[in-house]
């Protein structure tokens, strides 16, 4: 029989030159990252617990806390995170893709219009372009009214009354070849209430929904 107990010696040799490291380096992400990769689920949330301690301000690891929690208490974590990280979109999408997930829809516009006012009270610039990207993403990962609420709460920022029409219709196209149909929806949905007798949006909403609609 293959004795293995060297690997055992080894494990603990490793876990203690580990611990050490962090103990010296304890705030260290990239430590932190690793050390939570070598725990189990539950071991996992207590280590990302001390690891938002000793590194407040990395959003990667209060994420990671928020994704192995329960709803009330990833409620809890990602308010401390927005505490912590008020600069930070992501804290905010985090937030409103929970409520998504938990059946709240009446929630999402209003945590994601929330966050667009406490990140701009907090000096933020809104890159347009880089939320449309951020919208796209949460489609992918099937977080669809989140992304409808980010397109919602941006796609007029920044614009000139003369540039919406032909900006948002631009928009609405990339979106649809990009794969995010549910964004390109809600582009339409958006310049529709605010263009109601361009007759040249409806067309185009049209010819978008004939190829994308629900069959």
């Amino acid at each position: 029989m293959k004795d293995d107990s060297h690997f055992k010696i080894d494990g603990l040799v490793f876990l203690h030159i580990f611990n050490s490291a962090l103990e010296q380096v304890p705030n260290s992400v990239r430590l932190w990252k690793l050390a939570v990769e070598l725990e189990d689920e539950d071991d996992a949330r207590l280590m990302l617990s001390l690891a938002v301690e000793c590194c407040p301000t990395s959003v990667e690891l209060w994420l990671a806390l928020a994704r192995l929690e329960t709803y009330e208490q990833a409620r809890v974590v990602l308010n401390k995170a927005r505490e912590s990280i008020p600069t930070d979109r992501q804290i905010w999408f985090a937030a409103t893709r929970l409520e998504e997930a938990q059946g709240n829809q009446n929630m999402v516009q209003k945590i994601v219009d929330r966050g667009v006012a406490s990140l701009q009270a907090n000096m933020v610039e809104i890159n347009r372009d880089q939320w449309i990207k951020d919208a796209e993403e949460c489609e992918k990962a099937k977080s669809v009214l989140t992304a409808q609420a980010i397109i919602k709460a941006i796609i007029g920022y920044g614009l000139e009354e003369q540039d919406k029409k032909h900006t948002w219709l631009s928009d609405a196209e990339n979106c649809a070849t990009s794969g995010a149909i549910e964004c390109a929806r809600a582009i339409y949905a958006v310049a529709l209430a605010h263009f109601p007798t361009k007759k040249s949006i409806w067309l185009r909403a049209a010819y978008f929904e004939r190829n994308h609609g629900t069959r």
